[in-house]
Order: C-alpha cells, then structure tokens, then sequence
C-alpha cells in the first residue's frame, strides 16, 4: 500500500514537472542566425516579470508573413502579450520583432503528462518580413523525406542549458540529435500516448531544453519536426518529443499559401 501511495505521489510530483518544464537545448554549440535564418522566438510581453521580454519559446519561418510553432506555446496566452523576434543571433538586443494578428492552434491539441498530441500552431504578422541573409523561411518536406530512425535531427534555439534559471543561452544554439523508433520511444513514455504524428529523437547529454519549445527541428534542409515535449532536460537514454511534420502538411496549407 505505501508503495502505490509512493508511486502516486511521484506521477503528481512529475506531472507539475511536466507542466512547467518546456524543451530547451542543452549541450550543443553557439552558432550564428545567418546559418539558421529560419529560426525565430516568440517574446514574452505579459505581466510575469520573470519572462517579460524574454524568448519563451521557438518557432520557424515558412513564409514571409506565416509562422509554425508548438500549441502549447500560444495556449492561454493572447497575441497582445506575445511577439515574434526574428534574425536574432543573441539573446538580447539582436534581431526584429513583429506584431501578431492571428494565431491558430491545430483543433485537436491535447496534452498528456509528458507528451502532447497535435502539438501545432500557426502565427500570422501583421506585416510580411523582409527577407535577407538573417530571417527567411524555410522549406516544407516533401512526401520523400521521411525522418526515420538513425537519421539525424538538426534543433537550434535559446532555450535554457540547464534545468536551473541560471542556465539561459546568451546565443543561437545547434544540436543534432539521432531519430529512435517510434517502439522505442513508446515503451519510455508507457504511461503517456505517443501517436504517429510524433517524433522521438536525442539519447544522450545534448537535448533540448527550457524555451526551445516550437523551434524547429530540420532534416536535410527541411522542416521535418517542432520541439515539442520531452521527460527532462538532458536526461540520458530518454529521448524528447517533435511534432511530425510530414503529418500536418495539408492542415499547413490551408491557411498559409506557399
């Protein structure tokens, strides 16, 4: 009986964990936007003071005016509060920021203790960017990139470097991150649903961590995946979550013209 109270009380303790923790990347190395020109972060301009004005989550470009992102980025946060940064090597200081007139979460987003089903969302600027060498979009895939296990996942963002607050990139970081089995990821996260729709990648140090949530998680020059979720950041053997891409094309395409 204790055992299973035990047990109990650690799935809730893990639970708020879940809650409160977005991916980040940790490990990886500082790298320059001009090689990733894609990437770009959703700004904090709520009433928390311990992320006002700070990147709270990734997102990628697809088009000079549209935007993916993970749909737990934008869940109970209005568009007032939020901005898009774009062509932003550094932390602070660095880049654009662009106003937002739409947001769209995918309809069936739903979130589990640790991972997320349908963990899409699209941001519409108010005005187009302009696009040059630091801030343009990046390629879709096609039905011929298939991202499966052993191939390698290209993250970049400015999440934090490690689980304390301390931990804040003050630059651009890259991780790559080796694809696993959708099998395999499943028998990790047994208590959670993982769909076909998800993709598993990143057993060992390098991951992603706080604030990389919505970035962009690239093979072969396209966009294959969004950081979506993930057990904890750097934890060994136990890979993080990305939303497939692939899957989600057609929903894409529906509001964004490319």
């Amino acid at each position: 009986m204790k055992n299973i109270l035990l047990i109990a009380v650690l799935n809730i303790i893990c639970w708020k964990l879940s809650l409160t923790l977005k991916p980040r990347i940790a490990q990886g190395s500082f790298v320059n936007i001009e090689d990733y020109p894609y990437q770009a972060n959703l700004i904090d301009y709520g009433s928390d003071e311990r992320t006002y004005k700070e990147p709270i989550c990734g997102a990628s470009i697809i088009s000079s005016q549209w935007l993916v992102t993970a749909g737990h980025c934008l869940v109970d946060k209005p568009k007032e509060e939020l901005k898009v940064r774009t062509g932003a090597t550094y932390r602070y200081n660095d880049g654009k920021e662009h106003e937002i007139d739409e947001m769209i979460i995918h309809p069936d987003f739903e979130r589990y203790y640790y991972t997320i089903s349908n963990d899409i969302a699209l941001i519409k600027l108010t005005e187009p960017i302009e696009v040059n060498s630091v801030q343009k979009p990046i390629l879709l895939p096609t039905s011929f990139d298939k991202p499966v296990p052993g191939k390698k996942l290209t993250i970049t963002g400015f999440g934090r470097e490690g689980m304390n607050d301390d931990g804040k990139t003050p630059q651009l970081k890259v991780a790559k991150l080796t694809i696993v089995s959708l099998g395999k990821c499943r028998e990790l996260y047994y208590f959670d649903p993982v769909t076909d729709n998800v993709l598993c990648a990143g057993t060992d140090a390098a991951s992603t961590c706080n604030g990389d949530s919505g970035g962009p998680a690239v093979m072969h020059g396209r966009l294959a995946g969004i950081v979506s979720s993930g057990f904890l950041c750097s934890t060994i053997d136990i890979p993080a979550t990305f939303t497939n891409i692939n899957k989600y094309i057609n929903w894409i395409l529906k509001y964004v013209k490319i």
